[in-house]
């Protein structure tokens, strides 16, 4: 029988502590600073979560002062959290911090722990604690605190699914994947006769030029839909695909979000970094290159394919690569932007994936259902206007 009465209807998210405190403490202080006998759910909800984490009934509650208007958060003296006699704050992340009078450092720890819970759609809860007689109040951390209303047991609520990428686009991404895997292919062959040389050596045959043969269709194959997807960005009126969204920084403060997003990945960081609808700038950033090279590749892909008849109209507009550079010129540089796509295909397939473990907001099937799933109450740079999602 559960002692603490039927299950409550908030939703508690990972303990999230300050640098030095254990998840385990943040915990346990909340569940003590709890008022005796409390029926309120949030209380309800961190006893059930701190009695499920460790032993709890050696804590006792020997005062206990509930917020006020003017004190956003509430106040308990507890015995058996650290030995002695200690005073527990919990509540309002602002006013709790105030209490704590944090300095520059601890200030920005703590509000990034505050921006994370927000950006999952959470309420950050504070919570602080002070040794008897009277200590400096230190705060331990947040605990994400959310809402869960009764008919949605399943918290299937918790989400919107946001449309983002037209059936068109959708189309267009899977052909350049499949597409560019053939010209990886064909062209590791040109590059090396790996395969040509023992095949001929075994049976002459025509090998090697079907391998180019599939080569070139797939090279204009590439162009055309690239460019439709230029052509899609001048006259679609999605504005996550026309083609202000190919420029990665649109504002000082995407700059700022990119290098916070770049420093997570490159020191392993746990931050989210702030959540983007779209592709945040670090993302758009790699695409939009990634757009820059395969377009260098095709240039060069017919600049070199221009000197079987460099009289005809149309590639004589690409000669000026080899009339600069040479032959052995350009086709070093097609090769080197070929190993640029090679180098991106299995990063971006790996960040796809561990980003939908990570947020779990559907960005892997992204490009098979045409949008993803966002958080209520989450807030995103790129759409500060969505009411649908700031229901907070």
């Amino acid at each position: 029988m559960n002692p603490f009465g039927p299950k409550p209807e908030i939703v508690l998210g990972r303990p999230l502590a300050m640098p030095g405190v254990k998840p385990e403490g943040l915990l346990l202080a909340a569940a003590a600073g709890a008022a005796p006998d409390s029926a309120d759910p949030v209380d309800r909800a961190t006893l059930l979560a701190a009695a499920a984490a460790g032993d709890i009934r050696a804590v006792e509650v020997s005062d206990y002062t509930g917020p006020v208007a003017k004190r956003r958060y509430s106040v308990s003296t507890v015995r058996g959290v650290s030995g002695g006699e200690t005073k527990v704050a919990r509540g309002d992340f602002a006013s709790v911090g105030a209490l704590c009078g944090l300095d520059a450092e601890a200030s920005k720890a703590a509000r990034s722990l505050a921006q994370q819970c927000k950006q999952a759609g959470f309420r950050p809860w504070a919570i602080a604690v002070s040794q008897i007689p009277e200590g400096k109040w230190s705060l331990l951390g947040v605990i994400p605190v959310r809402a869960r209303s009764p008919e949605r047991a399943a918290d299937r609520g918790a989400f919107i699914f946001v449309k983002l990428w037209s059936s068109w686009l959708r189309f267009l991404h899977w052909s350049w994947a499949l597409l560019i895997l053939i010209l990886i292919a064909t062209g590791l062959e040109i590059e090396t006769m790996y395969l040509s040389a023992g095949i001929t050596r075994a049976e002459p045959g025509f090998f090697f030029g079907y391998v180019r043969l599939v080569h070139y269709i797939c090279g204009w194959l590439l162009a055309i839909a690239i460019l439709a997807r230029l052509v899609d960005a001048l006259w679609t009126r999605n504005r996550f695909e026309d083609w202000r969204s190919l420029i990665p920084f649109k504002s000082w403060q995407d700059l700022k979000n990119f290098f916070l997003e770049l420093g997570n990945y490159i020191l392993l960081r746990t931050d989210e970094g702030k959540k983007y609808l779209g592709h945040d700038p670090l993302q758009q950033l790699s695409f939009t290159a990634v757009y820059l090279v395969i377009i260098a590749a095709i240039i060069s892909g017919f600049s070199l394919y221009g000197l079987y008849e460099p009289r005809n109209w149309f590639f004589s507009w690409f000669e000026w690569p080899v009339r600069h550079f040479g032959a052995n010129g350009v086709r070093l540089f097609h090769v080197i932007m070929m190993w640029l796509i090679i180098l991106f295909v299995p990063l971006h397939v790996y960040l796809v994936i561990r980003a939908d473990g990570y947020a779990r907001e559907g960005s892997l099937s992204s490009m098979l259902s045409g949008g993803r799933w966002a958080r209520r109450g989450a807030h995103f740079e790129d759409a500060p206007d969505q009411e649908l999602l700031d229901l907070r």
